[in-house]
């Protein structure tokens, strides 16, 4: 089961009662400090410089975290507590960023995948998949669409990746820190942030 993300640097281009993601640092965290995180609290929080101990998803793409400090990111935001922080890549960079991982040893994590191609379907070993921006949306909204499997499903895939590389990587199985209310079940009072995947 598959829920719709909504992303954007501007949290007002985001229509309500949707699944969310927005920045936690760089140019677009004023926005989201400002309005965003109060529109949709429980938002992931995506991460764009590779310093920032803070956010679900570390962003690998042009001016952002590059796909070396990757595994730094992810190293650090599991030392400080966050049970399964996930890394955002690009089609063209996710090979890249899944060699250094590799290379250093470190346990790859949840991968969500951007690849415009307008088609909402997950890739194998993505959980997430970016498939549509701007210029494919119509009306042309200032909103990115992905595609996010929900936590049942989040294990699944897990399990299917530890028997294949024959990792037990706990931390891999667990839901990003916000992911129970926003890809399993609304949080008290909150009837809509999950409806999307219904």
């Amino acid at each position: 089961m598959v829920i719709t993300l909504y992303d954007s640097d501007n949290p007002d281009s985001i229509p309500d009662g949707v699944a969310a993601a927005g920045y936690c640092d760089g140019y677009a965290a004023a926005a989201w400090n400002a309005r965003g995180w109060q529109r949709f609290p429980h938002a992931l929080r995506i991460a764009v410089f590779a310093t920032t101990n803070d956010g679900d998803v570390g962003d690998v793409e042009r001016g952002d975290m590059l796909p070396w400090e990757l595994p730094d990111w992810i190293q650090m935001r599991r030392a400080a507590g966050h049970p399964n922080p996930w890394g955002y890549v690009n089609l063209s960079n996710w090979g890249p960023t899944k060699t250094e991982f590799e290379l250093r040893g470190i346990p790859e994590p949840p991968w969500w995948v951007a690849d415009y191609d307008g088609i909402p379907v997950l890739m194998p070993g993505a959980i997430a998949k970016q498939y549509a921006n701007q210029t494919i949306i119509p009306g042309n909204p200032g909103y990115l669409q992905a595609l996010a499997l929900r936590k049942a499903d989040q294990e699944v895939e897990g399990a299917r990746r530890d028997a294949a590389d024959g990792a037990s990587d706990e931390c891999r199985l667990e839901c990003a820190r916000h992911l129970p209310l926003l890809l399993c079940a609304a949080g008290p009072g909150d009837t809509t942030a999950h409806r999307a995947g219904e």
